[in-house]
């Protein structure tokens, strides 16, 4: 089966959790290696890759070293949630959420957050700025930083919320990201600069200035979706 090239990781998402659905692919199995996949599906392994790490964000998939990657079983999985289309009120909601929890976080990882941590969070913050082309809106490793965020917290029920959540979290910065693109190009460099004042003050160890910094940064979020949706 050959795919359109255009967005290729997102069409092979699409067509695993079409697999889902349809029963072909049931919880707890095994999908093929990614070679498999490449081939089926006329791709690179690479676009195969990301389309598995967006699934594995996304709450579908999980990776079991040494054994492959597996549909999650049980309630942890929810593909009508994962895949529905954001309306006004889903986006207030999930903004909602994530002013409460993720404000919180920023603030918890200027204090706690350590050196290992900070050089990683750079590493995501570079790769926001450098990832954003046709085939990736740069969703991913926007999602990475909010997560890291939350990980340096050293608080593992925030991690878990943040998590639970991952799935319209994704979709939110997909269509943000595909707002911000279509609109005005210096858009992009915008959520990179919101980004990079959230890093400085849980770099600087200043826990207000970072929950400032992350309510700005989700004010904006808001402002984009709920004015384009």
């Amino acid at each position: 089966m050959e795919i359109s090239k255009k967005k290729i990781y997102e069409e092979i998402v699409d067509l695993i959790i079409q697999k889902i659905k349809e029963g072909t692919l049931a919880p707890g199995d095994r999908l093929p290696a990614i070679t498999k996949l490449a081939e089926e599906y006329s791709v690179s392994a690479a676009s195969v890759r990301e389309a598995l790490n967006s699934l594995k964000m996304m709450g579908i998939v999980e990776v079991k070293h040494g054994q492959g990657t597996f549909v999650k079983s049980g309630e942890s999985i929810n593909l009508e949630f994962k895949v529905q289309v954001l309306n006004k009120a889903d986006i207030k909601n999930l903004l909602e959420v994530r002013r409460i929890v993720e404000t919180g976080c920023a603030a918890i990882a200027a204090r706690r957050i350590t050196e290992e941590e900070l050089v990683e969070l750079e590493r995501v913050l570079e790769e926001m700025h450098t990832v954003v082309d046709d085939d990736s809106l740069g969703e991913k490793a926007d999602y990475e930083f909010h997560v890291m965020i939350a990980k340096a917290s050293s608080n593992p029920m925030l991690i878990e919320l943040l998590e639970n959540i991952s799935g319209i979290m994704i979709e939110g910065m997909r269509e943000t990201r595909r707002i911000w693109l279509y609109n005005k190009v210096e858009t992009i460099q915008n959520i990179y600069e919101q980004h990079s004042a959230i890093y400085r003050a849980v770099r600087d160890g200043d826990a207000f200035g970072a929950e400032q910094a992350m309510h700005a940064h989700l004010d904006s979020v808001e402002k984009t979706l709920l004015k384009h949706l």
